[in-house]
C-alpha cells in the first residue's frame, strides 16, 4: 500500500521532499529503517490510523499538546514513532520538525517519526514542496550544460553518487558515528570490504579511527569465524617480531623452551589486522609478502608449512606511497596490500560531525545521567581543527571534566584547558585559506602523485600476468577485482579535469583508463596468453605517455611553488 508522504531529512532542510511511502507489509517498514540518518514523514492522519495495524515495528506515541516538545516525547525509542499533531499552520509544523530533527542528531538518534496532520496542511505542503521542486528543477536545467546532470563537489560526495548504496546496520553507524559524506562514505567501505578476501589497506591520520574501521570490517564479514587479532607493528621488538608473528618451536634459539603458536595462526579464519605497518623493516616486510603470496607461515626454526587464511587488514598514518618511493617499503608489498583502500578522514574535513562526537565522548568520560555540554563549549570546539582528530578531542574532553566537572561548565573553563596544553584558540584556527593559489597548487600536486600511484598499482598488479610470473602471483579472481579497483580509482580522478593542470594530461590519462578497461574481461575469460601482445600493442605506449605527462607537469608545479 503506497501513502503520500512529506519527508524532512536528517539535513534539517528548509523544504520537506513529497515522496510515496510503501506501508503494505512489515518489510516495507523495516526498509525505512535502513537510512542513517533520522526522518520525519509528514503524513495524513488516516494514514497513521493504517500504521497502528503492524504492532511488532510500531509504537504510539499519541497526540501532541501544544507545550510539549517533540523531542521529550519521540527520542529514545526502539520502535518506529506514529504521533498525531495537533498543529495549525505550516510554519509551526515545519519549525517542530526541524527541531526534532536537530536534537535526534545530536543524540545520535536515528529513528524513522510519522507524524499525522490534517488533510488541510497536509494538502498545502504538498502543493508548496511540488513548486518549490520543479522551480529546482528547472534552475538546475538552466545552470547545468546541456545533457550533463549536476555533479557532486566533493571527493565522498562524488564517490557516494557514483556507488549502489549498501544498507547500513545501526551498529555500525554507531561505531562510525557522524552524519557527514565522508563519514557514510567509510561506513560504505567497510561494507565492501567486508565483502572481498583481498588484503585491506587504511590510511589516515593519528586518531581517526583506523583500528575501529578494521574491527568493524571483521564484524561485518559473516563469513568470518575467527576472533580479530591486532598487531602493534611498532610496538613489537624487531629481534621478536618474527616470533611473534609466526611463531617458533622449542628450541629455536636461547629462550625458545617450549612451542608457541604465532598471531597469524591464532587468527585462524578470522582477521589479522597489522596496524603502523609502515614501521616494519624490508627484512619483516620481505618474510610477510611471501606469507601473503604462498599463503603459508614457517614459524621460527621450522621448516614446516602451516596454511594461513586470515584476512589481512594492514593500516598506518604514514605517507605510505611516499615512503615506497623512497625505497623504505617494498613496491611489491605495498601494492599488494592496497587492493582495496580505506581512507579515514581528518576530523577538520568534517567539523559538522564534531558536535555529535563530541557529545558521544561526554557521555563515555563523564557519569551517566550528568549534565550534557554546553552549547557554547560545543561551538568552540567545532571551531577547532583537531590535528590529532577524535585522540584528541576526546583528551580535550577528558582534561575538561577531571578539571572542572560537569557543573556550570562556561568556554572559560574550555579555553583554561587549551592554555594548559599550550593551545590558544586563536592558534587553533591556523589552516590555510583554501582560496589562495597555493592551496590549489598543492591540490593539483596530491591529484597528479594519486594518478601516477594508480598507474604504477595497474602495472604492478598485472605484472605476473605481463612476465609469466604466476607461480607467486595471486589468483586470476584477486588480480581481476583488484584492478577493477584501480579504474574506479582512475576513473573518479578524472571528474576533477581542472585538478590535472593541462587538458593534455587529463586527456591521456582518460584515454588510457578507458583502453585499458577492455582488457579486463580478457583476464575474466582467463584469456591470459593474449594479454602480453594486448598490451604492447594497444596500451604500453599510452601507458608511458599518461606516466611522461603526469611527471612533466608535477615538476612544472613544484619549480613554480
Amino acid at each position: 500500500m503506497e501513502h503520500e508522504a512529506l519527508a524532512f531529512a536528517g539535513r534539517l532542510s528548509a523544504t520537506p521532499q513529497p515522496c510515496h511511502v510503501e506501508c503494505g507489509s512489515n518489510k516495507d517498514l523495516e526498509k525505512l529503517k535502513k537510512w542513517e540518518l533520522p526522518t520525519v514523514y509528514l503524513v495524513r492522519n488516516v494514514t497513521i490510523e493504517t500504521l497502528l495495524s503492524f504492532r511488532s515495528l510500531v509504537i504510539d506515541c499519541g497526540t501532541k499538546h501544544e507545550r510539549v516538545d517533540l523531542s521529550t516525547i519521540l527520542l529514545g525509542k526502539d520502535k518506529i514513532c506514529l504521533f498525531r499533531g495537533s498543529y495549525r499552520s505550516t510554519k509551526q509544523i515545519a519549525r517542530s520538525c526541524r527541531t526534532l530533527l536537530k536534537n535526534a542528531i545530536e543524540e545520535n538518534d536515528l529513528n524513522v517519526y510519522f507524524i499525522g496532520i490534517s488533510d488541510l496542511l497536509f494538502d498545502s505542503l504538498w502543493d508548496r514542496a511540488n513548486r518549490k521542486k520543479n522551480l529546482l528543477i528547472e534552475k538546475e536545467k538552466k545552470s547545468s550544460p546541456a545533457g550533463k546532470a549536476p555533479q557532486p563537489v566533493n571527493r565522498s560526495q562524488l564517490l557516494l553518487h557514483l556507488m549502489p548504496r549498501y544498507d547500513i546496520p545501526k551498529d555500525l553507524i554507531k561505531k562510525f558515528a557522524g552524519n557527514s559524506d565522508e563519514a557514510r562514505l567509510v561506513r560504505q567501505m567497510i561494507l565492501r570490504a567486508a565483502h572481498q578476501d583481498n588484503p585491506v589497506l587504511i590510511l589516515g591520520e593519528t586518531g581517526t579511527g583506523k583500528e575501529i574501521v578494521a574491527r568493524a570490517i571483521h564484524e561485518q564479514d559473516k563469513s568470518r569465524k575467527g576472533p580479530f587479532t591486532p598487531v602493534n607493528c611498532a610496538a613489537i621488538s624487531p629481534m621478536l617480531f618474527e616470533s611473534e608473528l609466526f611463531g617458533h618451536v622449542k628450541g629455536a634459539f636461547t629462550d625458545a623452551k617450549e612451542k608457541k603458536d604465532g598471531l597469524w595462526k591464532m587468527a585462524g579464519n578470522g582477521t589479522l589486522f597489522l596496524d603502523e605497518i609502515a614501521d616494519l623493516s624490508l627484512d619483516h616486510q620481505a618474510k610477510i609478502l611471501r606469507a601473503l603470496q604462498d599463503q603459508v607461515i614457517h614459524p621460527v626454526g621450522s621448516m614446516e608449512d602451516i596454511r594461513v587464511e586470515a584476512h589481512i587488514i594492514a593500516a598506518t598514518n604514514r605517507d605510505f606511497y611516499a615512503m615506497v618511493q623512497a625505497g623504505k617499503f617494498r613496491e611489491d608489498l605495498y601494492y599488494r596490500l592496497r587492493s582495496f583502500t580505506i581512507f579515514t578522514p581528518a576530523l577538520r574535513n568534517h567539523p559538522d560531525d564534531i558536535p555529535l562526537l563530541a557529545r558521544i565522548l561526554w557521555k563515555e568520560i563523564s557519569k551517566p545521567g550528568k549534565r550534557k555540554l554546553p552549547r557554547a563549549i560545543i561551538s568552540e570546539l567545532k571551531a577547532a581543527p583537531w590535528y590529532g582528530n577524535v585522540r584528541e578531542l576526546k583528551m580535550v574532553l577528558m582534561y575538561l571534566f577531571g578539571l572542572f566537572g560537569t557543573e556550570h561548565l562556561t568556554v572559560n573553563h574550555l579555553r583554561a584547558v587549551y592554555r594548559s596544553q599550550n593551545l590558544e584558540p586563536g592558534e587553533l584556527r591556523s589552516l590555510a585559506s583554501m582560496e589562495s593559489p597555493g592551496f590549489h597548487t598543492a591540490e593539483c600536486l596530491r591529484h597528479l602523485k594519486k594518478a601516477d600511484e594508480v598507474l604504477r598499482a595497474i602495472k604492478v598488479t598485472l605484472r605476473p600476468v605481463l612476465y609469466g610470473q604466476r607461480k607467486e602471483s595471486p589468483g586470476m579472481t584477486e588480480i581481476v577485482r583488484s584492478l577493477q579497483n584501480h579504474v574506479a580509482e582512475l576513473e573518479v580522478l578524472c571528474l576533477h579535469p581542472l585538478l590535472f593542470r593541462h587538458v593534455e594530461t587529463f586527456d591521456s590519462v582518460r584515454k588510457w583508463n578507458a583502453g585499458f578497461k577492455k582488457l579486463i574481461p580478457l583476464l575474466q575469460r582467463r584469456r591470459v596468453s593474449g594479454i602480453p601482445a594486448y598490451w604492447q600493442a594497444n596500451l604500453r605506449a599510452g601507458y608511458k605517455e599518461a606516466q611522461n605527462r603526469i611527471f612533466r607537469e608535477a615538476e612544472e608545479l613544484m619549480n613554480k611553488s
